[in-house]
């Protein structure tokens, strides 16, 4: 198990040798938010560009963080209009939930392009935390970005608002209300994050002075080429198929979420931000507790809500 870091904070610093996309994607599970209940789980490819950050119910599940790579797979089509494919590498640090995706990866990459040596070019590389720089970096800037206020904006109303974490279904509801709010936060700072232009490093590695999309799409400006290692669209398709990862990243159970959303149209359908998510939470909540009344199945959490 990994433990906290402590004492003064790291300053991550290095060169990271990277021919262009798809040579390395770096991955990393992000913990601040945990102790509310939302840990948050990144891709991002070493030469720039964040391929996803997620909201999870747990960034320490081996199913899940498989899933994620899978579902990477199945969303890079968008950006390279004709391939998908593996990188050459993938990097993380050495929790226990990184398992799966090492097998997976190696499989993947060892069928996709047997020519390549594993004993001298890795699938996976397992990295101390503080040197899987790429991804560390990013963790600073979303920090730096919003992911502090995040957390203010959760905890400063919650108990106002009745909340009470222990409660099963306080739980639920809480979860309905802020998963889709951090995860709109998550794909906002993405979103900024790879269109902000870069100003130019001459004496930095790897692409300077243009966006993480440009750099991305277009690498031979930048003196990169892509490595992506094709493979068969079908194989990820099968492989995401039915997989458990699909119910894994769900917080809260679908009929909570058909409730959820019938009290939500009772009041409306008002608009829920990060301001008034704790002043709308009261209002749903008597809404539920009244159609679990008449609810024989979910009953037992009701007496417990």
């Amino acid at each position: 198990m990994r433990h906290p870091h402590k004492g003064p904070p790291v300053k991550h610093t290095g060169t990271v040798i990277v021919l262009g996309p798809h040579h390395k994607w770096c991955v990393d599970g992000h913990e601040k938010l945990a102790p509310m209940g939302y840990p948050i789980y990144g891709i991002r490819d070493a030469w720039g560009k964040i391929l996803g950050y997620w909201v999870v119910p747990n960034a320490r599940n081996e199913v899940i963080i498989e899933y994620l790579y899978l579902l990477t797979r199945s969303l890079i089509i968008t950006h390279i209009l004709l391939f998908i494919g593996v990188p050459i590498t993938v990097t993380s640090d050495k929790g226990t939930e990184t398992g799966n995706l090492y097998a997976l990866q190696t499989l993947i990459r060892e069928e996709a392009d047997p020519s390549l040596d594993s004993d001298v070019v890795p699938a996976h590389l397992f990295l101390r935390s503080v040197k899987n720089i790429v991804i560390e970096r990013s963790w600073k800037d979303w920090l730096r970005e919003g992911g502090r206020n995040l957390g203010l904006f959760f905890t400063r109303n919650s108990g106002v608002a009745g909340f009470v974490p222990e409660n099963p279904i306080h739980r639920c509801l809480a979860d309905w209300i802020w998963v889709p709010l951090i995860q709109q936060e998550l794909d906002k700072f993405v979103s900024r994050y790879n269109s902000r232009k870069i100003r130019r490093q001459p004496e930095k590695h790897g692409p300077s002075g243009a966006s993480h999309n440009r750099t991305f799409n277009f690498p031979e400006l930048f003196d990169g080429k892509s490595q992506l290692i094709e493979v068969d669209r079908k194989v990820i398709d099968i492989l995401l198929a039915d997989h458990e990862g699909r119910e894994l990243v769900r917080f809260v159970p679908e009929w909570f979420e058909n409730m959820a959303d019938e009290a939500h149209n009772h009041l409306g359908s008002p608009d829920i931000t990060l301001e008034n998510a704790w002043a709308i939470f009261p209002e749903m909540l008597r809404l539920i507790r009244e159609l679990l009344k008449h609810n024989e199945e979910q009953n037992a959490l009701y007496e417990l809500g």
